[in-house]
């Protein structure tokens, strides 16, 4: 089953009220909306993949850069659904003062196969309900089906305390990176195991300590990468962002480094293009998408 896109577009929507707006003379906003104080959340955004069935929970700091009101917090239509908010009613904050924020995100066992995206606002209570705060946080919850409920948890900031992270069920690939990939590849069992390959790969150059191993790290990436050609995915940029997720600390980036720097001068043969198939580290024609 393919995958439908449900989103939410501010803007469109504000290009159309500005049209209105335009033609009938009425004023959509005052400078007390544009004056109105700022909040910032924790992380920029919350992306999640969920099997039907699911839910996990997201614990924020929401803090307020001005003094602003009481307010309620705010899932937008399209995710309320999938997203409740805990507390839906915060009191008046201080500037430089944090709150926390849970969301739990879930799929519901008979949700449909689907990415929905949307925004958790913060709007003011009392007199004036409809003032919506900047920022929002943006969410994407994107349904998977129930086979892929083998994800491993998501180990948040522990995942980062190494250098090579938690891979709590022992398949070569980081939890978060794990997670990540179903997330941006719920539609293709073939697609998502290329990148796992690829992002296996990327673990043994940041773990390598010698020549030898630093060679056999780079053979290893030559094989995934024309995986990735054989599937169809390398032209696309989804491998980077593996990749880019894979070196998300200093210490990863550095061990990335070196590592390019140790094979630097190194030359790999190209893969005739009647032979990509066997670089696959698993076999692409027992996956049924």
């Amino acid at each position: 089953m393919s995958l439908r896109k449900i989103s939410v577009s501010p803007k469109s929507a504000f290009t159309f009220l500005a049209f209105i707006a335009l033609a009938t003379g009425i004023t959509l906003w005052s400078s007390n909306a544009l004056a109105a104080p700022a909040v910032r959340w924790e992380q920029g955004s919350v992306k999640v993949a969920l099997p039907q069935g699911q839910s996990r929970l997201f614990v924020l700091t929401l803090t307020a850069q001005d003094n602003i009101p009481s307010t309620t917090v705010r899932v937008v239509p399209a995710l309320q659904p999938y997203v409740t908010v805990t507390p839906a009613n915060i009191p008046p904050l201080q500037k430089g003062q944090n709150v926390p924020v849970t969301l739990n995100i879930s799929a519901p066992i008979a949700a449909a196969l689907a990415t929905i995206e949307g925004t958790v606002q913060l709007r003011q209570s009392g007199d004036s309900p409809n003032r919506t705060f900047p920022q929002p946080l943006p969410v994407t919850v994107t349904v998977i089906t129930k086979a892929a409920d083998d994800l491993p948890p998501d180990p948040g900031e522990a995942g980062k305390a190494t250098l090579a992270g938690i891979d709590s069920n022992n398949n070569g690939v980081r939890d978060d990176v794990e997670i990540y990939i179903a997330t941006i590849e719920p539609n293709s069992a073939k697609h998502r195991e290329a990148l796992k390959s690829f992002a296996v790969a990327i673990q043994r150059q940041l773990l390598q300590t010698n020549k030898s191993e630093a060679y056999e790290a780079a053979r290893v990436t030559d094989r995934a990468m024309d995986c990735l050609d054989y599937v169809g995915k390398f032209d696309e940029n989804k491998w980077k962002e593996v990749e880019a997720l894979m070196v998300n600390t200093k210490a990863r980036f550095s061990a990335y480094q070196a590592f390019q720097a140790a094979m630097n001068d190194t030359v790999s043969d190209e893969t005739p293009r009647n032979q990509l198939s066997s670089t696959c580290t698993f076999i692409v024609d027992a996956l049924p998408n």
